[in-house]
């Protein structure tokens, strides 16, 4: 078996390897997209609540009422940094799953190009052992046609 063939084992491996890294990181990028959408809808949901109460306050509103809002407030705003810390966890997190498909996705690329040479080395092999016995065959009715003459 040539060593191109051989190889092709390895090419397996490396591939379903890369193909493993490429689901992990489909499944990365979709969490941190999830977690933006919820951080957005935090956001969001913050934004439209005080709309709200300035739109209710404008029309007077008791102190129980304002400290109640504080309070809620207050409580969207720390959601709001811990969801934007969930993003930031999931961004790192993507980005060394990102490496690490990126790791395997080069060792793939790498065996491939080197099954390519081996490959164009058995090539030329054959190439020159094609004209080795071409040159000896040619050699061989010269020596029997030299003979016949004489």
């Amino acid at each position: 078996m040539k060593r191109s063939e051989r190889m092709h084992v390895v090419q397996s491996v490396a591939a379903a390897r890369e193909k493993v890294a490429a689901q992990q990181l489909g499944k990365t990028r979709q969490i941190l997209n999830q977690q933006l959408v919820r951080l957005e809808e935090l956001s969001n949901y913050r934004q439209q609540y005080v709309q709200q109460f300035a739109d209710t306050g404008s029309r007077g509103i008791s102190a129980r009422s304002l400290q109640d809002y504080r309070v809620f407030v207050d409580r969207l705003n720390t959601a709001i940094r811990q969801q934007d810390q969930v993003v930031e966890q999931a961004r790192v997190h993507l980005s060394t799953v990102y490496d690490q498909w990126m790791q395997t996705h080069s060792h793939t690329l790498a065996i491939g190009k080197l099954i390519g040479r081996f490959r164009d080395d058995e090539k030329i092999q054959e190439n020159r052992l094609e004209q080795k016995l071409m040159d000896e065959f040619v050699a061989i009715q010269k020596g029997r046609n030299s003979g016949m003459v004489s």
